[in-house]
């Protein structure tokens, strides 16, 4: 497959046929931009100030002089990878660069104009998608508005492995044919990826996944995800129940009976427009979960959120007997005092949810970290369980790479209750630094490159008691070549039964 030399040298094909007008009126440089991201680092990323300052001073500093070097020998139009492969070094997923452009119409003319066209018709490819030997990414994919895309081998461009290409032509400025995004396959089985946004402006999607090289990434067989993004696979054949997935919006909840004893809640998403689908289906099968055996949750692949749409659940899953705490023990949220950060924080006072003496603490302790709680309150207040069902007996929560941010919250939330056993791989670690705030950079304004930083540490102790460096690990592995997960799970418990026969 390609490399990543090669995916550079594509972008750079492509920005210079089709946007040159943005880099060329830039003052801009590459080393401008790298001495801005870092100072946003060492100023206000609380991960920097908890794991790096003071610790790992020296390999920082020689990562950070080796990258700077880099930035005075590249040109701005090939930065941002740049950028992005600088930032990798923190390992979080809550740590990212992305661009979005603010283009004026002879920009967003001229890119319309030369925008890649593909000449292939969806009779071709449902007859190409027939052969064998494909490409797990291959295959046509939809979102959750309705648009659809095929992507297939491209034989013809050195510089890419697969591409994307539009089916739909309901959104403004596109038709039918038009190149969406490149794909360039890694040997970890990611993809780097080129994403091309409303305007057709090429931008390249990178955010750190434990592992993974590359910004996009199948999971389930079933979604493709390339941050924020996320797309559905076609399937007109039926699957097993660890591969389905809503037909018509592949982020939305999923309820399946599977048996008598066995039923089935699928969230590929904690994104809050999914709370109150969640909750009808919950309500709506209310009963079948009550009389089951066995209920089991689904978050592999789920893109996070807010953490607080699965409460509907907790019903089901809490016990009055619970384990231990395995991660943050004794730990307590902390935030960190900067200028940029308390801008952040005010922006959040309307909301209700800071603690009253937050903002007069952050400006009492500039440059320091501080707890969010203030003092003498309780982080969280304890469960509170009114009554403890007697069926579901077994919550076998399945987790895996792509279970993120708030599906981990969850995750960490209902573990410590003795009904529940998590199943499958390894979450993809990334909680221990939560609520991420976005902000363009200072510099190079007309570029549009913004970061993505979170404004939480969940213990003072990380990376100690944390789950970054090894993502949740399940109680029972379910190796990655066995298909069908939920089989397995419903053939476990059985054998848990017939050992208590």
């Amino acid at each position: 497959m390609k490399n990543l030399t090669a995916l550079l040298l594509s972008i750079l094909f492509v920005v210079s046929a089709h946007a040159q007008s943005l880099w060329q009126n830039t003052a801009c440089t590459c080393e401008t931009l790298m001495l801005e991201v870092t100072r946003e680092i060492e100023t206000n990323y609380i991960g920097y100030h908890t794991e790096i300052l003071n610790k790992r001073d020296q390999e920082y500093n020689e990562h950070k002089t080796r990258f700077l070097k880099q930035s005075k020998q590249t040109g701005i139009e090939q930065c941002l990878p740049i950028l992005q492969d600088f930032i990798a070094f923190f390992k979080d997923g809550h740590l990212f660069i992305g661009q979005q452009p603010e283009l004026d119409d002879v920009q967003k003319e001229a890119l319309h104009e030369k925008a890649e066209v593909i000449d292939i018709s969806e009779k071709e490819l449902t007859a190409y998608f027939k052969n064998e030997g494909l490409d797990p990414i291959e295959g046509f994919w939809y979102t959750s508005k309705g648009t659809r895309y095929a992507i297939i081998k491209d034989d013809k461009n050195n510089s890419r492995d697969f591409v994307a290409v539009a089916l739909s032509n309901e959104v403004a400025g596109w038709q039918i044919g038009h190149l969406k995004a490149t794909f360039v396959k890694n040997d970890d089985t990611s993809y780097d990826v080129v994403y091309y946004n409303q305007d057709h402006f090429p931008v390249v999607i990178k955010i750190y996944d434990q592992g993974k090289a590359g910004g996009a990434h199948i999971r389930r067989n079933s979604l493709l995800h390339i941050p924020p993004f996320t797309w559905g696979r076609e399937s007109k054949e039926a699957t097993n129940y660890s591969e389905i997935i809503d037909s018509n919006n592949p982020r939305a909840p999923l309820f399946h009976i599977i048996d008598k004893n066995n039923v089935l809640i699928s969230l590929p998403s904690h994104s809050p427009e999914h709370a109150k689908p969640l909750k009808k289906l919950v309500e709506k099968h209310d009963k079948k979960i009550r009389a089951a055996k066995n209920l089991i949750i689904d978050v592999r692949g789920n893109e996070g959120g807010s953490s607080w749409i699965t409460n509907v659940l907790l019903p089901y899953l809490q016990t009055t007997d619970q384990r231990p705490a395995k991660y943050y023990q004794d730990g307590s949220t902390q935030v960190l005092s900067s200028e940029e950060n308390m801008k952040y924080f005010e922006s959040m006072e309307s909301q209700g949810w800071l603690p009253k003496l937050l903002m007069n603490r952050l400006k009492d302790n500039s440059g320091k970290i501080i707890p969010l709680a203030d003092p003498g309150e309780e982080e969280e207040k304890p469960d509170e369980i009114k009554e403890e069902l007697a069926r579901p007996q077994n919550v076998a929560i399945l987790i895996g790479a792509g279970t993120v941010s708030a599906a981990e919250a969850f995750v960490i939330k209902v573990m410590k209750y003795s009904k529940v056993t998590l199943f499958g791989q390894p979450t993809s670690g990334c909680i221990d630094y939560q609520s991420v705030s976005m902000s363009y950079l200072n510099v190079c304004k007309d570029l549009g490159i913004y970061i993505g930083m979170p404004m939480f540490s969940a213990s003072e102790k990380l990376p100690e008691g944390g789950v970054n460096k090894t993502g949740i690990v399940p109680d029972v592995l379910i190796d990655k070549t066995v298909k069908d997960k939920t089989k397995f799970i419903i053939d476990y418990y059985q054998r848990q039964t017939s050992k208590n026969d």
